[in-house]
Formats: C-alpha cells, structure tokens, sequence
C-alpha cells in the first residue's frame, strides 16, 4: 500500500474546533456522511490531506487533495441550530448533524434484498477505515480480518487478511470474497468490529480509540460508523447488537443439566421467541431487507449450533435421530445464509455430527481367519458374555471390510479386551495371521475398487436420506455444501479417476445451487486423480514467499538450520496447546540431542501473559526453543500459515521448506519422522 503523507498544512490547525469529527445525514437514515480530523478527512469513502483551508466571517472553505491526486473544494458553514451547510464545488449542497438519527419508522433508502442469481461472485472488496486517537501507546501496528471460506475442508478454511496502521491511524485490507459475508475485525485487545461487505465493495470504518471498549465496538457507543454501498446493512445488524445472544448462551448452561429430549423444546421455545421480537422490532424501526435477513438466521443458526453442541458432551447423544428434527427451523436451503457469522459452525457441525457422519473407514481384511476359529482350534471355550463380539469378528473374517467411525474403534477395543483375556490364543492367532495367505479374489484391486466406490455411494444415499427426513428437504443448499467439504476424504480411498468420476457424478447430480459447488468437486477430483502426470517435488514441500511475514517464520527457525522443525503455535487459554505441550513432554526429551529434529514454540503477547508465559515454559517448555513474539508478528504468522485458531503445527524441512503447514502435531510423530529419514527428504 503506497504511504500517503496526510500531515497539516501550515496553518491547518486553524481549523475550527466545531467543524471536526463526524457529521451525518439528518433525513433519519444514520448516514455517517463525512469526517475532519487532524490529520485528514474522509468523505464519499475517501482519504483526502488538507492542501488549504481559509475562513471567511460566516464559512470555511477547504481544498482537499485525495492519495490519487483528485481535488475536492468544500465550503463549510456552521448554522444557529448547529447544524453543518456543506457545499462540494457547485454541484452538491447537503445538511449535516452531529449525532447519527435514527427515526423509528422510516424505510431505509437501501431496500435491495439478496439477489440470489449473484449472490456468489468472485470480486475482491476494500475494508478500509481510520482508528482516530491511535499512536504507539496502542501497542500495535496490524490486526486480522477474520474470514473462512465455507466451500474448503475443515480445518483447511481459515482464510485472515491482515491489515496494517498508518502511523495516522489509517488502515486498508483488499479482501477476496466469492460472497458478501458479514465478518470480525480482532484488534490487539481482543476488540471485535464487525464489518459487512459484499464481493467489489469499499467499506470505511471510523473506530475511536478512546472510546473503545474490550470486545465490543456498536453504534450505542458512537465508537464505530460505517461508510460505504451497502453500510447501512451493517449498522442495522451491529445496532441490534444481535452478536449478544445472552438468552441463548443462558439456556446453554442450563443445558448441562438436561437431557437432549429436554433442551431441544426449551431451545426452540427460545428460537420462536427471539424471531417474535425481531420482527417486532422491525416494525418499530424498519431495517434492510439485508439486514433482516441476516439478523434472523444468525439467530436460527445461533439455535441450531447450540442443539448440535449439547450432542458433543460426553454422555449427551440424543437416543433417537428424531432430535435433529430441530433442521426444520434452520435456514438449509437458504444460500444468503452463508453471509452470516455462525454459518460456518453450523456448517462443521452438520459435518461432523454422530448422525450424519457415517463415512466408512474403507479398511482392508481386518484379518484373514478370526480369533473364533483358533479358539476352537485349541479347544478353549469362551465366556458366553464375549461370543456376539467373537461371533460378528469371524463374520468380518476373511473379506474386505467397510467400517464407521465409531464402528472400528469399537473393533480395536474389544481385540485389546480379547487379546488380554484369552493371551494364548491371541498368541497363537498373531502367528496364524502371519502365515495364513489372503485368498486371490480379495486382493484384485480392480474388484476391490468398484466395491469401495459403491460402499460410497450407498454411504452418501444412506447420509443423504438421513438428512433430508430430519430437516425435510432433499439435497438442501447446506447438505450439498457439507458434500463439498468432506469430498477430498472420500476421494482419498479411490485410488483410480474413473471410479473418482462415477462418484463424482453421483454426488453432484443433484447439486444445482450454485454451480460452483459442482466444479468444486471436479476440480478436487483433478487434484487428487489428475488427468494429466503433474510435475511435483517428490515430498510435496514448498518454499515461503518473499515478505515480511515470511521473514518473521525464519527468524525463529534459523537456530534449526540443517534439521527437520515442528512449529508448534499456542495460547495460554487453549487447553488443547496445553495439554498437547504437556503430555509431549517425554517425547521432546527423547529428542533433545538429535541432529534431525526440533521443536519451536511461538505464542503472542497478548495471547499469553508475560506471568503465566513465564511459569508455563519454566514447567514444561525449560531449555527449549521457545518465543513469545508480539501480536503484530503473531498475525503476519496467522496470515502466512491460514490459521486463527491454535493449536497449529507446521512441519519444515531441513532446508527451511515447508513440508505441512496444518500438520497433526504429536500424534504419530515417530513413525512420520522415521519415514522421512528413511526417505531421506
């Protein structure tokens, strides 16, 4: 971004007091319209320097110059009743406020609605904006716009801007959307400004520094205005303050001590409840089309993330798929949806929830003959309690088996039970399994393949009616989205691109809105099975862009030179990087000498206290490479790696390439480090 100078001309600060700060609209709309300040002014979503200002004995009248060289001439007029006259040049006369008027009753002049045929289209937009009141006494020089892109993987969509502060408190962020999207702003002090843009917009956010308060900026306050197409969408949203749904959050608690029969009614009594008063509140003080839509699914999907969250406390699982009859109040099929902020929860939770997540463990012969048989070989008689388990393992014997989730781990459990309760004949078993052939017709991998595609296929029919019986609609906008994400494991266990295209098509037949999702899951299938040889490095690592953030990463590695680095980014309040931090302890120190391996801690100064950073490392981290970096170098790392949240682990190479920026940290990190010494990568 280029460096304008904004400095006061000589003589600017006689500018008169009464004419700086914000001026609004007085037709009712709460239009913020234009600002003076000591170092610029922002109008018509512009920065423009003062390159003159001269008074006369009733007006002032100021020559503006933008970063681009557009001049601007304002005659300024103070009226009786305080009010502002403005003039720009000769074509445009307008009457300014002091105070943001909010008339009940009056229509908005923005009433378009979501137009649903253009809703998703690939434009970059601008959130610019001006921090009046900041200096280095804010102790930051960037913060990150918090966006994900629904249509990647989980895990995989994290997608921050960062955008650095002018030393004049302007700032400027090019943001790339494929739909408009209601999002946050975190700013060094954990402050949230919610901004709404759409794909080609210029936002302009005007924050007050000293009127900021932790974790909320809103117009109640007057420490945010929005300048911009489509701003009174987001001051309509941020007046509702509808980021506070206290009543939900309440019932949530209240939740611990329920059954999911018994808070599903409660949850729902409260969902009608808030949409009644919304729409009451409407009445009174009429909103954007948009903006009424996304208040009332936020506040659906706000509903449905906590019915899906109380599923995923231990001993929570509802006892019957009737719980999920919940989908019928949710927006499934609405695609405007996705420009709400808790969308992307409710979309991973879909994803992920017991009912719905019955995607196969496409796992080979279990094991060639069954623990069963040996038993009987050996004349050895089990325990009435353990013959349905015995009994459904010599069923599975012998034959390529498809398996959830759930289902295997249930397996290796009752083999660990077993095995330590019957050890000779699991001894003997391990050694017949050694010696026992697979039998031919299992191993022909082009009958094996076509069986796994159609396990596949009857997976996602199976999913597909689950779903549509809970929420009523078939192949619902939602769904199909849910399909995209998880497509990329599916495609993992075909391992030919015919079959990965008969899947294809069978999962896109019905995905028609939009059509983007339909190519995506082309192109996946391009990436995983290509149509044509693709030249890659064997290990797949890739070398960091030239840049300040890339320059930040190796700074912090440089000591590692010459050995493979986990990278491990955490924060205090993440009791996941604690514990991951903790039980690896013994692992770490079996590694302390080796010249093939280091680990390298980094959190950020906010995240973590300097106390609590201190007693943490001196526990658990003593005599190992470890950094607490500043915030601003926190985000440019965030930025760099597609991450806002931690736990995050990145995998380098020796020479300083980067072999897996969202790795899974300690969980199999022997047999992965064995293997890339074995490989010599």
């Amino acid at each position: 971004m280029a460096c304008l100078c904004l400095a006061m001309p000589s003589g600017a600060d006689n500018l008169p007091q009464a004419l700086r700060g914000n001026w609004f609209s007085t037709d009712g709309q709460d239009t913020w319209r234009c600002g003076f300040y000591d170092s610029l002014a922002i109008i018509d979503n512009g920065f423009y320097r003062y390159t003159a200002i001269r008074e006369t004995q009733d007006k002032t009248v100021l020559t503006l110059e933008s970063e681009t060289g557009k001049s601007l001439l304002l005659t300024l007029s103070l009226r009786k009743d305080s009010t502002l006259r403005l003039a720009a040049d000769s074509d445009r006369h307008e009457i300014l406020g002091r105070k943001p008027q909010l008339r009940p009753g009056i229509v908005p002049a923005d009433t378009a609605d979501f137009d649903e045929a253009t809703f998703f289209r690939t434009d970059t937009a601008v959130v610019q904006g001006f921090i009046d009141g900041y200096g280095p006494q804010a102790g930051f020089s960037n913060f990150l716009l918090q966006l994900e892109d629904h249509f990647l993987p989980s895990g995989m969509n994290q997608c921050p801007v960062l955008a650095e502060v002018e030393p004049d408190g302007r700032f400027r962020a090019e943001v790339p959307l494929t739909h408009p999207v209601m999002g946050m702003i975190i700013i060094h002090d954990e402050s949230m400004v919610p901004f709404y843009v759409e794909p080609g917009d210029t936002l302009t956010l005007y924050l007050d520094w000293g009127r900021r308060t932790q974790y909320e900026w809103n117009l109640q306050r007057g420490n945010l205005m929005a300048m911009g197409r489509n701003a009174r969408t987001l001051t309509d949203f941020a007046a509702s303050n509808p980021l506070d749904l206290s009543g939900s959050r309440a019932l949530m608690q209240a939740a611990q001590t329920m059954s999911p029969e018994e808070f599903l009614p409660k949850q729902l009594e409260w969902l009608s409840a808030e949409l009644h008063s919304l729409d009451s509140a409407f009445v009174i003080r009429p909103v954007t089309p948009k903006a009424a839509a996304l208040m009332r699914n936020h506040v659906r999907l706000s509903a449905g993330n906590n019915l899906f969250n109380l599923t995923g406390i231990p001993g929570k699982k509802p006892n019957t798929g009737d719980y999920y009859r919940f989908l019928h109040e949710m927006p499934m099929d609405d695609i405007t949806a996705a420009a709400c902020p808790t969308f992307e929860t409710f979309i991973n939770r879909l994803e992920f929830a017991y009912v719905f997540n019955k995607m196969p463990t496409l796992k080979g012969f279990v094991h060639p003959l069954s623990l069963l048989s040996v038993m009987q070989d050996m004349g050895i008689t089990p325990d009435e309690t353990d013959l349905p388990v015995l009994r459904e393992m010599d069923r599975r014997a012998g034959h390529y088996n498809f398996w959830t989730s759930e289902e295997l781990a249930r397996h290796l459990k009752d083999t660990q039970t077993l095995e330590k309760k019957y050890p000779e004949a699991s001894k003997m078993w391990e050694e017949k399994i050694t010696n026992t052939p697979v039998p031919e017709e299992e191993t022909n991998p082009e009958g094996i393949e076509w069986r796994v595609l159609n396990k596949m296929v009857q997976t996602y029919r199976t999913i597909s009616d689950s779903i549509a019986a809970s929420c009523g609609l078939r192949h619902s906008f939602a769904e199909n989205l849910m399909w995209v994400r998880k497509c990329d494991s599916y495609l993992s266990f075909l391992k030919d691109r015919e079959t990965a295209l008969r899947f294809g098509v069978v999962l896109t037949q019905d995905m028609q809105r939009p059509l983007r999702l339909t190519r995506l899951v082309f192109d996946e299938i391009e990436r995983v099975h290509p149509s044509r040889p693709v030249q890659t490095a064997n290990d797949g690592a890739y070398e960091l862009a030239e840049g300040e953030e890339a320059d930040v990463f190796r700074r912090l590695i440089a000591p590692c030179k010459g050995k493979y680095v986990l990278v491990d980014f955490w924060a205090s309040w993440c009791g996941p990087c604690r514990k991951g931090i903790e039980e690896s302890r013994e692992l770490r120190a079996k590694y302390a000498d080796s010249p093939d391996i280091d680990f390298v801690f980094v959190t950020g100064d906010i995240d973590t206290p300097q106390p609590f950073y201190d007693d943490f490392t001196a526990k658990h981290l003593q005599g190992e490479l470890s950094y607490r970096i500043s915030d601003d170098d926190f985000n440019r790392l965030q930025r760099l790696f597609h991450f806002t949240a931690v736990p995050r682990y990145v995998l380098v190479d020796r020479e300083g390439r980067i072999l897996n920026d969202n790795h899974s940290g300690y969980i199999g990190f022997e047999s992965m480090l064995n293997a890339l010494l074995e490989r010599k990568i």
